[in-house]
This record gives structure tokens, C-alpha cells and sequence, in this order.
């Protein structure tokens, strides 16, 4: 029987639906939460959040497949549309199949919700280099306006980054916010409020006192501030109208500053821009068309265009390629079974009939040379 879906909005109170669902051997058509309404000649059911069971469901989940247990707990922050509605269809099939169809990401089940779990990682990744924070009087604050809830999943970065100081983030889009104090931080609902944006020199300032060594390079009609810049440290100061040259030679100098400074890390061209990224971040590369994708510790991802015969060049002896489109940070390799690489993550990728012998003895010599 078909059936309206009415909870508070809450991952325990989705759980509980599922839950919920199995009890009453019915099938949510659709879910409604907080003030939201759908008219509809299907009955209704209002299900009231209970820990007990959302907490039943969710080890159950994790017993069959730890990676659907993060899949899950991600796909609900997304703002892919229905989402409660796929997630839920996850689960089900997850259930009724066992863990195997994880194993194919094309699946018609689980295709949306890995593409929206990708897309709050890359919104995640992008905030993480690019928020900036404001010092108000004694206390640091900043705001994003994302697509994705990123806030549960963004707060332990800035708790870590900044856990000496007292500071809040504010989700401009969910209207919520993360407070910060040393030792404790917590996501409350907040009402709309706006703030001045800091200036590039303030932003510079408090990245240095943060201990940020960010390269800086200043674009301003402004010649009175270049001595401000020499107090931040400014890699290069140039001013408008900008000369086309002399901004190259700076980013040739830029590029070649990071390679230096990041001898266990790859510089990565995306467009105009450019990323730094530490090899030990790097759970394994996937190569998909004309792209490289990096699945990162943090469950980010990065693609740029390159073959994955360029990066295997680029890269030290901890990677190898255990499959032609696959190369594998042997630090996070936890095993190998039935033709597939098991990740420290949970996640799984292929591993080449003809390179699994091969696989394990890079294994074992790699662990052997970090051990001794």
C-alpha cells in the first residue's frame, strides 16, 4: 500500500520511517517534512522520530555495508530532489539484495544518490579553501550560501583548523549555524542576518594569524597599501591596470613556489586555477573518459583532464596501478578478495586478474620499507 510519509525533517526521523515501512509492510510514495504539504488521495502516516528505531535500522544498514551506512548518512545533507524518497530505495534494495549492487555504481537505484553524495564532496572541498573569516571583535565569523547542508560535514574541518578560538559559520541557504567554543561545537537553526564582508588586507591579516602560508598575491588600484602587503608577507604586489606579462612571469613563479614547497604532493591545473594536493590525502585515482578523478581520505573528489599514465609518473612508490583504470595509495589498501581492492574507507575498486599477485607483494615490500 501506498503512503504519505509525514516526519520532522530529522536523519533519525527518516530512519524511523524506514523503519516504520517494514513494520506496516507499506511503501512510502512520498515524504513530507516540517510545515510541508502534499495534497494526495493516498493515506498518510505520521511517524514520530524514535532513536530506538532509527538507531535498529541504521546498524543494520552498517552490518550488510559500512559504505551504504556513509552513503546514507551523506545522501540525506544533498539537496538531490526526492532524496528521501532514493535514499529510501537504497535501502530497501539494499535489504531485499545484499551489498553487491554497491559494487556498481551505474545502478539505476544508486546512480543519483552517488552523483549527489559527489556533489556535496565537491561543495565541501571548494568551501574548505574558500570561506573566509571576518575577526568581530574577538570573535571570527563567516557565511556560505551552498546548495548542499555542508555544515555537519564542513564543521569538524574549522573546529580542528580553529580550536582555539571562538567562532561561528553561517549556512545562508538552510539558515543554520555552527558555533564553536575551545572544546565544543554545535549546529543550531539561526535567523537571517547579514554581515560585512571583510577586505582583501583583513582576510590577508587573519589568514596569517591563523598560521595560513598561503601564497598571496595582491590585484589593487591601491599604491599606498604595498607596504601593508609586505607585513603580510605578500608573494607579489600588482596593480591595475594589469600588465598581462609581468601577471604571467608571477604565476610561472607561483607554480614553481608550490612544486618546491610540496615535494610529497601533485600541483593540479584545473582551468585558470591550480590545486596542491598531498599525495598522503589520496585514497586512489580513477580515470573515466578523458578525466582523472582523485578520491580523497575526506570523501572529496577532484577530476582534471590527464591520462592516468601521466599522474603514474607523477606520483612515489606508495601508488600502483592495479587495474588500467585504477591506481591505489597502498597506505589505505586493507586487503584483496575476489578481484577487488578493499579500502580503508569501506570502498571497494577493481584489481586485474593478471596484477593481484603482483598487488600483494607491492603490498607487502610497501609495508616492509613504512615499518622498518
Amino acid at each position: 500500500m501506498d503512503v504519505i510519509y509525514h516526519y520532522d525533517g530529522s536523519f533519525e526521523g527518516f530512519l524511523s520511517c524506514v523503519f516504520d515501512s517494514y513494520a506496516h509492510k507499506e511503501i512510502p510514495a512520498v515524504f513530507c517534512s516540517g510545515e510541508d504539504g502534499v495534497f494526495s488521495l493516498f493515506n498518510s502516516r505520521t511517524v514520530l522520530t524514535d532513536p530506538d528505531h532509527a538507531a535498529r535500522v541504521l546498524q543494520k544498514v552498517a552490518a550488510l555495508s559500512p559504505e551504504a551506512a556513509v552513503l546514507l548518512r551523506r545522501g540525506f545533507l544533498t539537496c538531490l530532489s526526492e532524496k528521501e524518497l532514493r535514499l529510501f530505495q537504497v535501502v530497501a534494495k539494499l535489504l531485499r539484495e545484499g551489498p553487491g549492487f554497491l559494487r556498481n555504481r551505474s545502478d539505476e537505484t544508486l546512480y543519483p544518490v552517488i552523483r549527489a553524495v559527489q556533489h556535496l564532496n565537491g561543495e565541501v572541498h571548494l568551501l574548505k579553501g574558500f570561506v573566509r573569516f571576518s575577526d568581530l571583535g574577538g570573535v571570527l565569523g563567516g557565511e556560505i550560501e551552498p546548495k548542499n547542508r555542508v555544515l555537519p560535514v564542513l564543521g569538524g574541518h574549522f573546529s580542528a583548523r580553529f580550536h582555539n578560538e571562538r567562532f561561528f559559520l553561517y549556512d545562508r541557504t538552510h539558515k543554520e549555524a555552527l558555533f564553536h567554543v575551545p572544546g565544543q561545537s554545535v549546529i543550531r537553526p539561526l535567523a537571517d542576518f547579514q554581515m560585512a564582508p571583510p577586505d582583501g588586507m583583513e582576510t590577508a591579516r587573519l589568514l596569517r594569524r591563523q598560521g595560513d602560508h598561503s601564497l598571496l598575491v595582491f590585484v589593487t588600484v591601491l599604491m599606498e597599501l604595498v607596504f601593508d602587503a609586505f607585513q603580510v608577507e605578500a608573494y607579489d604586489y600588482l596593480t591595475k591596470p594589469l600588465d598581462a606579462a609581468r601577471f604571467a612571469r608571477t604565476m610561472d613563479r607561483v607554480l614553481q613556489t608550490l612544486e618546491q614547497r610540496t615535494a610529497a604532493s601533485i600541483v593540479i591545473q584545473q582551468g585558470s586555477g591550480c590545486e596542491v594536493v598531498p599525495l598522503s590525502d589520496v585514497v586512489y585515482c580513477e580515470v573515466l573518459g578523458r578525466k582523472v578523478y582523485l578520491h580523497k581520505a575526506d570523501w572529496t573528489i577532484t577530476g582534471y583532464y590527464d591520462r592516468l599514465e601521466q599522474l603514474e609518473r607523477r606520483v612515489d612508490g606508495r601508488f600502483f596501478r592495479c587495474h588500467r583504470s585504477y591506481l591505489v595509495n597502498l597506505d589505505h589498501v586493507r586487503g584483496c578478495q575476489a578481484g577487488q581492492v578493499l579500502l580503508s574507507q569501506g570502498e571497494r575498486i577493481p584489481v586485474s586478474r593478471l596484477r593481484e599477485r603482483d598487488l600483494t607483494g607491492a603490498l607487502l615490500l610497501h609495508m616492509k620499507k613504512r615499518d622498518s
